[in-house]
């Protein structure tokens, strides 16, 4: 019986070790509002030249994405909005930290998209 109890405890005592210290860092949320007729694909832009996508906006409708910290880098969020069928453009670059709620208006014309970082919830 003692036996069994040390195994159960030292398992849970490895696992916390192999998780490392700390919480893992919040996920930022993208709403993304797509006023559009076209569905455009979404994808962060990493480094500068390296795209990772994150879903699809439909057309005329609302998304929500997780983007996961390590995406984010050095805390500038650049995304990348690519309608089906015509040219991708790149959308205003914004400060974020993990756990920020970004607002994102596509419009049928590239210019008219903003991004905005929602204040905290209370």
């Amino acid at each position: 019986m003692f036996f069994a109890v040390a195994l159960a405890a030292s398992q849970d005592g490895c696992s916390f070790f192999r998780r490392g210290p700390g919480t893992q860092a919040a996920d930022t949320i993208i709403d993304v509002r797509n006023n559009g007729f076209a569905d455009v694909v979404i994808s962060v832009l990493q480094g500068g030249s390296d795209a990772h996508r994150i879903g699809t906006a439909n057309g005329n409708s609302s998304e929500t994405f997780h983007v996961q910290a390590s995406l984010l880098g050095s805390g500038v969020l650049q995304l990348i909005a690519r309608p089906i069928g015509g040219r991708a453009y790149r959308l205003p670059a914004i400060s974020v930290t993990p756990g920020d709620h970004i607002s994102v208006n596509l419009e049928n014309v590239p210019g008219l998209a903003q991004v905005v970082r929602l204040p905290p919830e209370p």
